[in-house]
């Protein structure tokens, strides 16, 4: 009995065995590299990209097609990273000024790793290509887990889908100690800009022949909107030559909001004439801007002596002067001039003006709802919900809301992408988007980036991420000789990162994980593998190691056999190697491992 108990329990030792031996070898390889600061000031949680691919780790069999069996670490403390086929980041929590930090890069780690984080390294980001479903309308929340930096003056984004407020839209982004969640709607406004000194335009500017009673004739026209004086106070000319002014103006207000746009520039005059004769006259207002000069309508005003009064006119869509679209920063004051041409057909006709003033049309983006928090920069899980009717705002407690504001309303439809991360974001652990009470987006990678493709668990892989990646700035790498347990043909460059020849071996030899999408039940086990965060390799070789371990007793028990037993589950292990789950050095291992040891226990049992 003791000696049928051994035949069974040895193999399974055997296995364990060499199992231990493969948790026991926290490491095959390492690629160190050294980051120093040329910027001569501190930084902390800054994104680095090294100077070596993933693809080129996975060619040479150093690491698998997964890319979890890997870390990085910063002396022995674990530090974010992230490997795609283009490029592998990490971030360093501090690096002082002219200082340096050495990042290790372990491949063949074990434990593997369940996820990257996502990091698009100094001033990248993500652009999620703008689709009618996943507009937030009225209902959506937005959830980000990852470092946000919230130290600088100037709003950096969590998450932006304003066109970087230019549009109306919802955003999440950190600044001056906050982080604030917003949604922004469309407003327009008014502003208008009145003659506030004689111009320069042009020579002996104004040269129009009288103005009472002051005597700088801007004086004289820049009666208040919707408040002529008419007669009291004017610029007036009898000359049958033609005479003009220029006037700098100022604005009598300020912009609104944020996101201005300019719709329309309008200017309006206010004129009569007084002709004994009946002649005409004829007034030109413009607008002058950078020396260039664009003119409105020509208005004949109407005459006194015939039963005219005094009458406003507008000349609107003038255009920019120069070409190109106004901005906001054609009326800051005496930037823009007023003109005011006149001319008479005969000496006998005087032509008044008491008033002439620029009207412009803008749009601004104001906050419908906004939502705020005082937070020291840190890791952070946000959260951004909006039920049509109140926006609040998460930050790590999940169940009480730190900030809530109500507002009744759907967000504006628009046409721009959705914009992840910023120089506030380091690195993402995940980013999701949900609408309607569905979640449209989740980031989390559980496998080795391809290229700059962020892949959405959600939605059957629709709505991709798409990284721009970021710069080194100020920043020399160096990099010393791979680490490893045995001779490898890595060669290593100062510059340029690690040159690896690809490996001799199969890939089966590394279990690359190449062929999982063709196994049997593989969207069962991704969508499980999503969910649980664990990767979907590591439930199928799970289910392998089980799969042999049945056989085994399963055939020993049948046939009183260790011998069959053994080789029962030596060909599940190989079967699970030639599906790129199992490495085929395990299961090389565990046949030898066992034969060896059957082959011991022969020898002392008789």
């Amino acid at each position: 009995m003791l000696k049928r108990i051994s035949r069974i329990l040895f193999p399974i030792i055997a296995f364990l065995m060499v199992g231990s031996i493969v948790l026991a070898s926290s490491w095959l390889f390492r690629f160190p590299t050294t980051v120093t600061d040329t910027s001569h000031a501190t930084r902390t949680y800054y994104p680095v990209i090294l100077g070596y691919s993933g693809q080129s780790l996975i060619n040479s069999g150093k690491m698998t097609a997964s890319g979890l069996d890997t870390n990085m670490q910063i002396g022995t403390m674990d530090t974010k990273y992230m490997i795609s086929t283009a490029k592998v980041l990490s971030v360093i929590p501090s690096l002082t000024a002219n200082g340096s930090q050495r990042l290790d890069l372990y491949t063949g780690y074990a434990p593997a790793a369940t996820n990257f984080p996502i990091i698009t390294g100094n001033n990248g980001y993500v652009t999620v290509s703008d689709n009618a479903d996943i507009e937030p309308a009225g209902n959506f929340t937005a959830e980000y887990s990852g470092y946000i930096d919230t130290s600088n003056a100037t709003a950096l984004a969590i998450f932006d889908k304003t066109a970087g407020v230019t549009t109306n839209g919802t955003r999440l982004f950190a600044q001056s100690g906050n982080i604030t969640g917003q949604i922004l709607t469309t407003t327009s406004a008014i502003l208008y800009v009145l003659p506030s000194s004689n111009g320069t335009y042009a020579d002996a500017f104004p040269n129009i022949s009288s103005a009472s009673p002051a005597v700088d004739h801007w004086n004289n026209v820049k009666d208040p909107v919707g408040a002529p004086d008419d007669m009291a106070t004017r610029v007036y000319t009898n000359s049958e030559s033609y005479q003009s002014d220029s006037y700098n103006g100022t604005a009598t207000s300020v912009f609104l909001g944020i996101g201005q746009e300019v719709t329309n520039v309008s200017i309006h005059t206010r004129t009569v004439r007084s002709a004994a004769g009946g002649e005409l006259s004829s007034v030109v207002p413009s607008v002058i801007l950078g020396g260039a000069e664009v003119a409105g309508a020509t208005i004949n005003p109407p005459d006194l002596l015939t039963g005219g009064v005094w009458t406003s006119y507008t000349s609107s869509n003038i255009t920019r002067p120069g070409g190109g679209s106004w901005t906001t920063a054609d009326f800051t004051p005496n930037t823009l001039q007023i003109g005011l041409g006149v001319v008479n057909v005969a000496g006998t006709t005087i032509t008044y003006i008491t008033q002439i003033y620029v009207e412009v049309d803008y749009t601004y983006l104001s906050a419908a709802a906004s939502v705020t928090s005082n937070v020291t920069s840190a890791a952070h899980v946000v959260k951004m919900p909006y039920d049509g009717a109140n926006l609040k705002l998460y930050i790590d407690d999940m169940v009480t809301p730190v900030a809530t504001t109500a507002w009744v309303g759907t967000v504006p439809d628009n046409t721009n992408n959705l914009i992840l991360m910023s120089n506030s974001t380091p690195y993402m652990d995940y980013f999701k988007w949900t609408v309607g009470g569905v979640e449209k987006i989740k980031y989390q990678p559980n496998t080795i980036l391809n290229g700059a493709v962020v892949v959405n668990l959600d939605s059957g892989g629709s709505y991709p991420g798409t990284i721009t990646w970021g710069t080194n700035t100020s920043l020399t790498l160096t990099y010393a000789a791979m680490e490893s347990f045995s001779p490898t043909s890595a060669i290593v460059s100062q510059t340029g990162g690690f040159s690896l020849s690809n490996s001799g071996l199969p890939s089966t030899w590394f279990s690359s994980g190449e062929n999982l999408s063709g196994l049997p039940f593989y969207d069962s086990f991704s969508a499980a593998a999503s969910s649980s965060g664990m990767p979907v390799d590591t439930i199928y070789t799970v289910i392998a190691v089980g799969l042999a371990i049945f056989a085994f007793i399963l055939v020993t028990g049948y046939t009183r056999s260790a011998f069959l037993g053994s080789l029962s589950m030596i060909i599940v292990l190989f079967i699970s190697s030639s599906m790129t789950i199992i490495p085929m050095w395990i299961a090389v291992a565990v046949m030898i491992t066992d034969f060896g040891i059957m082959f011991i226990y022969r020898q002392v049992s008789y």
